[in-house]
């Protein structure tokens, strides 16, 4: 009779219970996993590996020139920083080096192999050291005086002209104004530039 008479409160109380009980698992149990808290795969966060020069990092100092590159002449101008100057580089931080190395003074520090290989490279423009000592015969701009240029005939008037001459083209025998025309008169020493130059004005 007891039970009959009191059943409908201990049922509300026993659904009151039920609702705590589900609240109670949807925030403190669920929420957290949602939001990768417990989520283990999320947890684990790999920290980016540190970048400092070790005893075992290999160091390259590169020069980089804006129209070598532009033209794709393939010049290699990297070389491995060894002895005193190498040493005094362990244990120096990215930070550090670019500071020593800074961008606004065409400097760019490039890490590479997990950071087992870093390339300080300076950006010029023009041409390399290499490809300043090349020069090619070709009309000027109104396409009838030979001028030289300068670098090799791939850059074109690029790089600039280092001089004009007096030399018609339309005076040479075709085959040489044909070479002139393709840019195919390309030299490697300047003196046999000259002396190609003395035999067409003759």
């Amino acid at each position: 009779m007891i039970f009959k008479k009191y059943k409908h409160i201990l049922l509300c109380c026993l659904f009151i219970a039920g609702i705590s009980f589900a609240v109670f698992y949807r925030y403190m149990v669920m929420i957290p996993v949602e939001n990768g808290e417990n989520d283990p795969q999320q947890a684990a966060v790999v920290a980016p590996v540190e970048q400092i020069i070790r005893s075992d990092t290999i160091v390259y100092l590169k020069e980089h020139y804006a129209l070598c590159e532009e033209y794709d002449l393939a010049c290699s101008n990297e070389a491995l920083i060894t002895g005193a100057a190498r040493a005094g580089m362990d244990n120096l931080t990215a930070e550090e080096l670019q500071r020593k190395y800074p961008a606004e003074a065409g400097w760019e520090v490039i890490w590479q192999d997990s950071n087992n290989k870093v390339i300080l490279q300076q950006s010029y423009g023009g041409l390399c050291p290499l490809h300043q000592k090349r020069w090619h015969l070709a009309p000027d701009v109104t396409g009838q005086k030979v001028v030289i240029y300068l670098g090799p005939a791939a850059v074109g008037d690029a790089a600039g002209v280092v001089q004009e001459t007096g030399i018609n083209i339309a005076d040479l025998p075709m085959n040489l104004q044909k070479r002139i025309q393709e840019r195919s008169m390309e030299f490697i020493e300047w003196d046999d530039l000259i002396g190609t130059l003395d035999g067409l004005d003759e």
